[in-house]
C-alpha cells in the first residue's frame, strides 16, 4: 500500500470530524480534532502550522557512501529504525465507532513489532482493563485471583499512606488499581488473594539479605523494627480497605536463608495480625521450607507437591491445603521476548496432576505494561476454561485420589467417585491393562461418553482394561464407582 492508498483507506475509517488530510493543519476539521496536529484554542493550531512552514533548516551531512545503520538498541531490544509510534488519544473521536482504545493499541503494537518499530500504547491505563482481565480469568474456570500488592522492588500497587512510592501517588495513572480489581473480582465471583513481599530492595530500613546487593542502598541504615512496623501498617491497609481478602501470599523469606545467624522474621505475630484483622483470611508463605505455625496453606513453587524438579520443594508434605504456583511461559513478570508458552494441553495436565496431589494450581500471568493480559495468556485461559466446562466436576471439590500421580497420569476423588485421569496413554502397560492397587470398585465408565470399561478385581487391587487407541485428548478420564 502506497501513501495515497493509505490516506484513501484511512478516510473510510475515521470519525465524523477527522478528514484524514495529507497535511494535519487544522483547516478541514476547523481545528476541532484533538491530537498533536491541531492543539490550541480557536485558530491557534492553524496559525502555528503556517508559521512552521516558514522555518527552513539547511543541513550538510558528510558520510561514507554506504547504507547507514539505522538500528537502535532500547529496552533490551534492537529496532530496525529509530521510529516510535505513539498512541492517539481519544480514539473514538478520531475513529468514531470503528475502533476503541483496546483494539487500536492491539493493531499498533503488532504492526510496529512486525516492522522493527517501538510502539507506546495508551494515554494511561484503560479503566476497563481490570474488568476485562477478571472476566477472562473467571471464564477460564479460576475461582480466585492472587494480585501482587507489593513485590521485591518495593513498589506498592495500591494507595498507601506509608510512602508515595505507589501507583496512586507515584504515577500519572493516579488511581488505586487494587480497589478497581477488588470490585471487578466481586462482579465476577472471584475471590481475591494478595501477594506481599517480605523483602524490599529499595527501602534502606530493610536488613539486606542475599539479594539486592547491587542497588546502592546505604546498608548502615537497616532498622528491622521500623521495617516491620511499615509492613504491618500496609497489611492493616490491605486487610481493612479492600473488602474480603481470602489469602495473604508472603514471599521473600528465603532472602535470609544464607545468614550465619538465623534471621528472626517474627512470623507468628505477623500471621496473628492477619488473622485478627480478617479471621477468614488464609496465610501462605513461599519460603521453600516445612510449614510453620500459623500458616494455613502449603506452597510449592514450580512443582507438583511431592516433586522437586525446580529445586524449591524439598519440604515435607503437610496435612494442609496445598497450592502449586507455576508460570505460563518462563518468566513471572512480563517479558516481550519470552514467547515459550506452555500449551493448553500441558497446562491442563499440570492442573490435573496438582489436583491428584490435593493441590490448587496458581497460574501466573505477567500483564503487559498497559495492564492488559497478553493474547497468548488469554488464548490459554480460554482453552483451560473450555476443558473445565466439560470436566470440572473431576477437579472442583475433589481431593487427592487413592492412587498418587503416576507416569500415565493421576487420580482425583469426590466421595465414592474416583476419577482416573490418563494423561499419557503411551505410558500405560502393554495392552492397556492398568492395575490400581487397593482399589475396590463396582463399576467403571468413560467419563466423556458413558461407555462401560471392563474391570477385574483381584487381591492386589482392581485392573482397568483401557482402549489406548480411544484415549484421546489431553486427559482421558475414567470414572470408578467405589464399593
Amino acid at each position: 500500500m502506497n501513501y495515497n492508498e493509505c490516506i484513501e483507506n484511512a478516510r473510510g475509517r475515521v470519525g465524523k470530524i477527522c478528514k484524514a488530510c495529507p497535511e494535519c493543519n487544522g483547516r478541514a476539521c476547523g481545528n476541532k480534532m484533538t491530537g498533536p496536529g491541531s492543539k490550541g484554542i480557536g485558530d491557534t493550531a492553524i496559525r502555528n502550522y503556517e508559521k512552521w512552514q516558514a522555518v527552513r533548516v539547511n543541513m550538510d551531512t558528510i558520510h561514507p557512501c554506504v547504507t547507514p545503520d539505522t538500528s537502535l538498541n532500547l529496552f533490551g531490544k534492537t529496532f530496525r529504525y529509530p521510529f516510535f509510534a505513539g498512541p492517539v488519544g481519544a480514539v473514538t473521536v478520531h475513529y468514531s465507532d470503528k475502533y476503541d482504545d483496546m483494539a487500536y493499541n492491539n493493531i499498533l503494537v503488532k504492526a510496529c513489532a512486525d516492522n522493527g518499530i517501538a510502539a507506546f500504547t495508551g494515554d494511561g491505563l484503560n479503566g476497563e482493563v481490570m474488568k476485562v482481565a477478571c472476566k477472562a480469568i473467571a471464564a477460564s474456570g479460576a475461582r480466585y485471583v492472587t494480585f501482587t500488592a507489593r513485590h521485591h522492588d518495593g513498589f506498592s500497587m495500591f494507595g498507601t499512606r506509608t510512602s508515595d512510592y505507589n501507583i496512586v501517588d507515584g504515577t500519572p495513572f493516579g488511581r488505586d488499581v487494587l480497589k478497581e480489581l477488588s470490585e471487578a473480582c466481586a462482579r465476577h465471583d472471584l475471590r481475591l488473594h494478595l501477594y506481599y513481599s517480605h523483602l524490599d530492595w529499595r527501602r534502606e530500613d530493610y536488613p539486606l539479605g542475599r539479594t539486592g546487593r547491587t542497588t546502592g542502598r546505604d546498608t548502615t541504615r537497616a532498622d528491622w523494627g521500623a521495617y516491620r512496623a511499615f509492613m504491618d501498617t500496609q497489611l492493616r491497609e490491605l486487610l481493612t480497605g479492600y473488602g474480603p481478602i481470602r489469602a495473604i501470599w508472603f514471599d521473600g523469606y528465603w532472602d535470609h536463608d544464607s545468614d550465619s545467624v538465623p534471621f528472626d522474621w517474627q512470623l507468628e505475630s505477623q500471621y496473628a495480625l492477619v488473622h485478627s484483622l480478617q479471621p477468614g483470611c488464609l496465610v501462605a508463605n513461599n519460603h521453600h521450607e516445612d510449614v510453620k505455625d500459623g500458616e494455613d496453606i502449603q506452597i510449592f513453587e514450580r512443582d507438583v507437591p511431592g516433586e522437586n524438579t525446580a529445586g524449591y520443594s524439598s519440604q515435607a508434605l503437610a496435612r494442609l491445603p496445598r497450592e502449586t504456583c507455576q508460570t505460563m511461559n518462563g518468566m513471572w513478570g512480563y517479558k516481550v521476548k519470552d514467547t515459550d508458552y506452555k500449551s493448553v494441553d500441558e497446562l491442563v495436565a499440570l492442573l490435573v496432576r496438582c489436583a491428584g496431589m490435593g493441590a490448587n494450581l496458581l497460574l501466573n500471568i505477567g500483564p503487559r505494561p498497559d495492564g492488559r493480559l497478553p493474547e497468548q495468556c488469554l488464548e490459554r485461559l480460554q482453552g483451560i476454561g473450555e476443558w473445565l466446562k466439560a470436566n470440572g466436576e473431576t477437579i472442583y471439590g475433589t481431593e487427592a485420589g487413592d492412587v498418587p500421580p503416576q507416569p500415565w497420569g493421576a487420580t482425583t476423588r469426590a466421595g465414592n467417585r474416583l476419577f482416573v485421569h490418563v494423561l499419557r496413554p503411551d505410558s500405560l502397560p502393554a495392552g492397556g491393562t492398568l492395575l490400581l492397587p487397593g482399589i475396590n470398585a463396582r463399576a467403571a465408565r468413560v467419563f466423556h461418553t458413558g461407555e462401560k470399561v471392563r474391570i477385574s478385581q483381584g487381591n492386589a487391587g482392581m485392573t482397568l482394561n483401557i482402549d489406548k487407541e480411544s484415549a484421546k485428548g489431553p486427559d482421558h478420564i475414567i470414572e470408578l464407582t467405589l464399593k
